[in-house]
């Protein structure tokens, strides 16, 4: 069973989601995704799409494509030569790379969150990167009895934190208290904070934004992941494996292993082999992650730290 520090999964988050809604509506609009923008997040979410099915999905996305090709020519990626069409920079870059930041770049379209002080915006996107590949890499170790892809995986990773962006764009002051609250008092989480500051949690705005972006399962399961999801189900492994992951990824910020659940081990069918490997793994690509994260966001008058 999970300990007491763990979240408990119910039945459903939908209930909660028109309540975020109406809470952070009445400052500012809900916000939307690019037109083609959910056609481009399953497309990008599919295990079998090929290396030319992605060039031409992302071909209708210049700004992206835009982007990946100054970061296919950036000093993080130390091309040999320039590179100087699509086909060349997803063959630098890789198709992983290009998947992540394809979704990073999509979902961080609709939202400013320079407002919030206490934001940062390299932490944000550091985790949200570490997440993605992190539990693309034990949906692979665990196999297809998970029941979801790798690259669902690694977009629920990368969006599981959304709502933290909302909050931070649409009640900048109030999540800004939050954050410094989490930060002055390890025992004191941002979902907590969050609560009482704004009244919501980033899981829970997260909820409402899957509704309203009309987010297929699993992943809606993995931007809620603190919220409800039947037992026994793919939405509820999902949940865990982001559970986990954020867990993994706090224990480095925090360098300590404490208050990892081994309940989630068992409900993912995960060995401490599996996750000694996956936590190694995400040591090592921190530092690869930043520079990626410096390369890709870094913006005037916005926090990175």
């Amino acid at each position: 069973m999970p300990t007491s520090s763990q979240p408990a999964l119910v039945n459903s988050h939908r209930a909660t989601a028109s309540i975020d809604i109406r809470l952070l509506t009445r400052v500012k609009p809900l916000p939307v995704l690019s037109d083609g923008a959910p056609i481009l997040l399953d497309a990008l979410s599919d295990a079998t799409l090929t290396f030319d099915e992605l060039a031409d999905t992302l071909a209708s996305f210049p700004t992206i494509v835009a982007r990946l090709m100054s970061l296919a020519n950036s000093p993080w990626s130390s091309p040999a030569s320039p590179v100087t069409d699509l086909d060349s920079a997803i063959a630098r870059l890789g198709l992983d790379v290009v998947r992540s930041v394809s979704i990073a770049l999509t979902i961080a379209a609709p939202f400013n969150p320079m407002h919030c002080g206490a934001f940062s915006a390299r932490r944000y996107w550091s985790s949200a990167l570490l997440a993605a590949l992190t539990a693309s890499r034990i949906a692979v170790a665990t196999g297809p009895n998970i029941g979801f892809s790798s690259p669902a995986a690694r977009t629920g990773g990368l969006m599981h934190n959304v709502g933290l962006l909302w909050l931070a764009d649409a009640l900048p002051k109030e999540t800004d208290r939050a954050l410094a609250i989490a930060a002055e008092n390890s025992m004191t989480s941002v979902n907590e904070a969050l609560l009482s500051t704004c009244g919501v949690s980033y899981c829970q705005a997260g909820a409402a934004l899957s509704d309203a972006w009309h987010i297929p399962q699993p992943i809606a399961a993995g931007m809620a992941y603190h919220l409800p999801a039947a037992t026994g189900t793919t939405e509820e492994r999902f949940a865990r494996l982001i559970t986990l992951v954020t867990a993994m990824i706090s224990s480095y910020y925090k360098e300590s292993t404490t208050g990892i659940d081994p309940a989630l081990y068992e409900i993912l069918n995960i060995d401490t082999n599996t996750y000694g490997q996956a936590f190694d793994d995400l040591v090592r690509t921190v530092p690869v992650i930043q520079e990626l994260v410096d390369t890709l966001f870094h913006r005037k008058n916005q926090s990175m730290e």
